[in-house]
């Protein structure tokens, strides 16, 4: 569930965000199945990240607006050769264009560090496949392992 930190440090649910901004949690628009590969997978990737649940249908039209650009750079472009002919060349990411998508993706929230520099921590819920706990050493790890009643015999404080 995404939890958003306010000025005072409350941390808020994003229930309590979408009932504070009187807005509704909207399922996100599919991709364009026309786009690139890489630009549908980036796209279905903000729906299933916990920010997405703060977007609002003008960040969803961002990055659909994003996901084009992308697609359309990524795809292979027409060349007209000195003939006359009409080739489709793939042509290498320009330094500007991979920057500007980032700084779109910055604006949605899409990494871990933005979001931190935003103040928006998610937080993810306890799996029950995950049973490895909280370790405090690497002796502790190791008990887990193999079970707390076989200490290591090869460690001398394991005893």
């Amino acid at each position: 569930m995404a939890k958003e930190t306010m000025a005072n440090d409350q941390l808020l649910t994003t229930e309590e965000l979408a009932e504070r901004w009187h807005t509704k949690l909207d399922e996100p628009p599919e991709p364009d199945p026309e786009w690139h590969p890489v630009a549908a997978r980036i796209y279905r990737s903000l729906a299933q990240s916990a920010q997405s649940q703060l977007y609002q249908p003008s960040d969803w039209a961002v990055a659909a607006l994003l996901a084009e650009s992308m697609s359309r750079e990524l795809s292979p472009q027409p060349v007209v050769m000195k003939d006359g002919e009409v080739v489709m060349v793939s042509r290498p990411l320009r330094g500007s264009v991979v920057s500007a998508w980032l700084k779109a993706l910055t604006a949605l929230l899409a990494t871990e560090g933005d979001r931190r520099r935003a103040r928006v921590e998610v937080q993810r819920a306890a799996s029950e496949e995950d049973s490895s706990g909280d370790f405090t050493t690497l002796e502790d790890y190791r008990r887990q392992l193999r079970g707390a009643d076989h200490p290591d015999p090869d460690l001398p404080w394991s005893s």
